[in-house]
């Protein structure tokens, strides 16, 4: 099996091709959305961020390009005196190829509100301007006197340097399940002083977390070209707290952020969920997944497994990749998200006419367990059936598959 891990790690690259059949998730994943109130020595802000997916709009093709335009709008209204006031952002999207108009990629977006109001409640709405399609966005209520447990979760970045600017991570309520790093900042107008302690719970496990202070500093965000971003700017009497990694030991599901500070054991504490927002089709199904095992091992292994996860023991297919997890002191496991990534786009290519099989056909076994293959040369048989052959440079080896029916299904020779 050690020679099999090489194998996949030495295949880094995989073209990507739409997937017409994948089901849309719900709206609240396909437009995220967030809400803060941040204080600076002379106003109050409502910063109202959003992340919208390129599949939730409609585009039209326009002189080569595709085209797309949408709206954000909150309403304001007051909870004292009734005042309503409106606010808009409008957006005009274009890309170049039709892939990206259904791509999962999120497109980011702020509107930035100076406060009047001391209470007020919030309607937000999403509408497409092509289709007419309008969404109501969650609402929420606010009072300014409160800005306790205000949050950012940022993205790793600036080649390790945590300090100054960060490029903020618009998921709303969601940590993304990643390989790649997420930290959480945390404005305090207060200064509090320490010494803090922060954990993680989830399910039945808790984490420590690293943390990291910025006395005399305040935050603020902007939108720039390659997305929002926040800036520390000098503030006597505000602190900034930086929670580094916070989901590298978080699994899938609901977990708990809580930060004490000296006797303050909440300090700050919020709830959040771990979703892995481009997890791939075939994980989504355990039995299925376990019996793609066979792929990798034996099939009295896969079918071991599979038994399991049918007696409720889902973590028994995690388990089983763990000792190919090139990165074990992270949940997340790239080695096997590439392998089921890898049988997506085996179902998208290679399925027959009985259904969404590719991945148990024979050019798809060796599509996941080996990758792209370098070159495929395409001709018939001397039988006169139509025929494939698959070089794999980098391991010296090929793959001959037959089309002995015609209906598509090649079969390894």
């Amino acid at each position: 099996m050690k020679r099999v891990l090489v194998i996949f790690l030495s295949v880094l690259t995989i073209t990507v091709f739409p997937q017409p059949l994948r089901k849309h998730p719900p709206a609240e994943n396909r437009i995220l959305t967030d809400h803060k109130i941040i204080r600076s020595d002379s106003s109050v802000v409502l910063v109202y961020s959003f992340a919208l997916r390129n599949d939730m709009l409609v585009f039209t093709k326009e002189n080569g390009a595709y085209k797309a335009e949408y709206k954000i709008e909150v309403e304001l209204v007051s909870e004292i005196n009734s005042q309503i006031e409106r606010f808009n952002y409008y957006d005009i999207m274009k890309v170049s190829s039709y892939s990206e108009t259904i791509s999962e990629a999120y497109r980011e977006g702020l509107i930035k509100i100076p406060l009047k109001m001391k209470r007020f409640g919030a309607k937000p709405l999403f509408t497409d301007i092509y289709s007419h399609n309008e969404i109501k966005l969650p609402e929420f209520r606010y009072n300014t006197d409160s800005t306790k447990n205000v949050f950012f979760l940022i993205k790793d970045g600036n080649n390790g340097n945590m300090k100054g600017e960060w490029d903020y991570l618009n998921r709303g309520r969601y940590i993304p399940f990643t390989s790649k790093p997420v930290h959480l900042i945390i404005p305090d107008n207060k200064a509090t002083k320490g010494p803090f302690t922060a954990y993680a719970f989830s399910r039945n496990d808790t984490s420590t977390l690293q943390l990291e202070e910025f006395y005399d500093e305040g935050i603020d965000i902007d939108s720039t070209s390659n997305g929002l971003r926040l800036k520390a700017y000098k503030s006597i009497g505000s602190h900034i707290l930086l929670v580094k990694s916070i989901n590298e030991k978080l699994p899938e599901g609901e977990c708990t952020i809580r930060i004490s500070s000296g006797q303050d054991t909440n300090f700050f504490r919020s709830q959040f969920r771990v979703f892995w927002f481009n997890k791939p089709q075939t994980l989504m199904n355990p039995e299925f997944a376990s019996k793609l095992i066979i792929i990798m091992d034996t099939e009295d292994k896969a079918d071991s497994i599979k038994r399991a996860v049918d007696e409720d023991d889902a973590g028994a297919l995690f388990q089983y990749w763990k000792k190919y997890d090139p990165t074990p002191i992270t949940v997340f496991n790239e080695l096997m998200a590439e392998f089921y990534f890898r049988a997506d786009e085996a179902n998208n290519r290679y399925s027959t006419i009985r259904g969404n099989d590719g991945v148990l056909t024979d050019r798809g076994k060796i599509f996941v367990k080996y990758g792209e293959p370098t070159k495929i040369d395409r001709g018939s048989s001397p039988i006169g059936k139509m025929s494939e052959i698959w070089y794999y440079a980098s391991i010296n080896k090929s793959f001959r598959f037959v089309d002995r029916t015609g209906a598509g299904n090649y079969e390894l020779q």
